[in-house]
Formats: C-alpha cells, structure tokens, sequence
C-alpha cells in the first residue's frame, strides 16, 4: 500500500512541489466554512450519541455471565415484573433501538425559528429505500435460505457434483457463482449466504489455491 500511495503521489500524479498551506489549514479552513452548528444539528448529534450508548448497554449481561455488569434491558425487565408486566427485553434487539431512535426524530422539534420537527416525511422520502431494500432484502433471504434448510441441501447437492472435480474448477466455479451473486445482493448478504454453501467442498481444497485466488 505505500507503494501504490507512492507511485500515485510521486510518480503518476505528482503533487506540486510547494502548497499554499498544509492539510491541518485545509481542514480548518474547511471546518470554519461550515460555521456553527445550528441547534437541528445538536439535537440531532444528541439522538446519534443516544443510539450508540443504547446499542452498546443494551445485552442483559454487558460482560458475558462472568461479570455482573447488566444493561438497560435487564433493569427494563426488572422495573416491568415490578409493575406486574411480562418481560420484553429477549424481544428487544438492534432493529428495535434503531426503529424506536429513528421515530424520535419526528417527534423531537427543531429550532422555533424554523418549526416542525427534526425530520418529516418530505425528508424520509429523500433516504434511498431502493438501497436499503436490497442490502435488507438480501439478509432476509440469506436468513431463509439457513432456517429453512435449503443451504444445507445446496452445500451437499454441491459436494455430490463436484465430488471428483479438479480443484481448480471447483474454485473457478465458485468465483463465477459469488460474482454472479453479487450483482443482485449485497457483500454482507452474499457472504451469509455463500459461507454454509461453501462450507462443505473448501475443507479439501489446497491452501495454495485459495491463496492464489
């Protein structure tokens, strides 16, 4: 990598020899244009910081069970079998903190200069659904494809076919098929995906082989 930084910077498109300030005055300068944040911008800076403390407290046992150290789902359990109330916190994961988060940011209001809300639907209509859909929609059928068994009987219907195979087509084959399956879900989708597949004729294959590839 420091090869390819150098030849990108000293060779194919060198950098002039003297520069009218540095990077750290570039920086500045740039931070200095954005001006002050507005009070929309710290709300909003106070939501995200909210969203992280709560994603990384909210495990029963933050630790592991070695350590009696418990997040807020387990005293949210605790303060509703006190009131009478079934627990939540096992149904309680990432996606629900991420939904409830999201929805605060139409009911916290913005500047009273400026009224309405932090977001509002003209806004959500500008969030690319089409992206989100697909990076979703492909864990959800990678999530199908493992509950209902159909990964397992792939990885052996593969292991069947290519039994006897040369390790080379094995891995050829195997390139095509991720390749392939890339251009309609994404990275993470597809390695959830191709992992049990695969799991099952790769054992075998030479490290050399792999590493090539």
């Amino acid at each position: 990598m420091m090869i390819a930084w150098f030849l990108l910077t000293r060779v194919v498109f060198p950098l002039p020899s003297s520069t009218p300030f540095s990077g750290k005055e570039f920086i500045q300068s740039e931070i200095k244009k954005l001006g002050p944040m507005s009070t929309e911008e710290k709300r909003v800076t106070a939501v995200f910081v909210s969203f992280a403390l709560l994603l990384m407290t909210r495990k029963e046992r933050l630790f592991g069970p070695e350590v009696d150290l418990f997040g807020w789902s387990y005293y949210l359990d605790k303060l509703l079998a006190a009131a009478g109330s079934s627990p939540v916190g096992f149904m309680i994961d990432d996606g629900s903190v991420s939904v409830a988060v999201a929805l605060t940011l139409f009911m916290i209001p913005a500047a009273k200069e400026n009224g309405g809300r932090l977001m509002d639907w003209e806004d959500a209509k500008r969030v690319p659904w089409g992206i989100l859909l697909l990076f979703g929609g492909g864990l959800a059928i990678a999530k199908g494809f493992g509950t209902s068994g159909l990964s397992d009987y792939i990885a052996a219907q593969l292991a069947t076919l290519l039994g006897d195979a040369e390790q080379l087509v094995i891995v050829m084959s195997t390139v095509a098929f991720i390749t392939g399956l890339t251009e309609v879900a994404s990275n993470t989708a597809t390695i959830t995906l191709a992992v049990p597949i695969m799991a099952s004729p790769f054992p075998r294959l030479s490290r050399l082989i792999l590493c090539y590839f």
